[in-house]
């Protein structure tokens, strides 16, 4: 069965071409940014524009490695939290989801519109609340005051796909599996696990991008710039006469280094787990 794009060469044609046009438009800020980051101080300010940098110059790089000492340590704390972010959603949303999807207990339905019902609520209206929480664990100024709030954040829609991704897994396979030996925990790891994989990969994506990118949280919950991530350093850098867009621009080229890293190496992983469970 053909799509209306592929019933002729010339849809084809233009499918690919509006394709094209649309992705470029859209790496137009990114390629913006990278070749600000390479210019020099008087060739940013040229008008008309440069749109390559001439001479390229790495100079902007240096400074924000080598002398901003800062920005190793934000970059450190952004890596650090969102890893064990991600590894911290990806465990506790599969056992959650597993359990909504193959046993039957007390208020299940119930329990699970309430999980779903969380994710209407507007995180900043629980920030003044979540304070004063991390206030008396003493977690102020931590990063696992970061990991916490970002776990528990986004457990929400994590558990809403895995929940999905281990109903598509039909019953009788694990039965049998439980027949021929295993237990709830040996099904779910010998049999259930390796099926819903893409799904937990789409999980630890999406969770370790939320907690790399997120600003609000880091910014209220660190108060000393060693414990800052890397959004938060970007607004650090922003100056209140004057920027310095070249420094500016190089830390935010580092920062979107992760993510795409991340989504390049395991972006079949993440289509295969976006759709699990879609078709059932």
């Amino acid at each position: 069965m053909y799509t209306f794009f592929e019933r002729n060469s010339l849809t084809r044609t233009l499918y690919y071409v509006l394709n094209a046009g649309l992705g470029l438009l859209f790496l137009l800020p990114f390629y913006w940014t990278v070749t600000t980051s390479l210019k020099t101080s008087p060739n940013v300010r040229l008008y008309p524009p440069q749109l390559f940098p001439n001479p390229i110059t790495l100079s902007s790089y240096s400074a924000i490695w080598i002398q901003r000492e800062d920005f190793p340590l934000w970059y450190f704390n952004s890596l650090f939290v969102g890893i064990f972010t991600a590894i911290y959603v990806v465990i506790i949303s599969t056992l959650a989801g597993y359990g909504f999807a193959k046993f039957q207990f007390p208020g299940r339905e119930l329990l699970f519109f309430s999980i779903l019902i969380s994710m209407m609520i507007p995180g900043q209206s629980l920030l003044v609340s979540l304070f004063e929480i991390m206030k008396r664990l003493n977690l102020i100024n931590t990063r696992m005051a970061l990991i916490i709030i970002y776990t528990t954040g986004q457990l929400a829609f994590s558990i809403f796909l895995t929940r999905n991704a281990f109903e598509a897994i039909p019953n009788a396979l694990l039965e049998a599996a439980k027949i021929d030996g295993c237990g709830d925990v040996g099904a779910l790891y010998r049999i259930a696990l390796p099926l819903v994989f893409p799904s937990m990969a789409t999980v630890a994506i999406f969770a370790f991008i939320g907690a790399w990118n997120e600003f609000i949280v880091a910014l209220i919950f660190t108060t000393t710039d060693p414990m800052k991530t890397v959004p938060v350093g970007l607004s650090i850098l922003l100056g209140v006469y004057g920027t310095n867009w070249q420094n500016l621009t190089a830390v935010a080229t580092l920062a979107s280094i992760p993510p795409i890293v991340l989504f390049l190496l395991s972006q079949r992983l993440f289509i295969r787990g976006i759709t699990s469970g879609a078709i059932r």
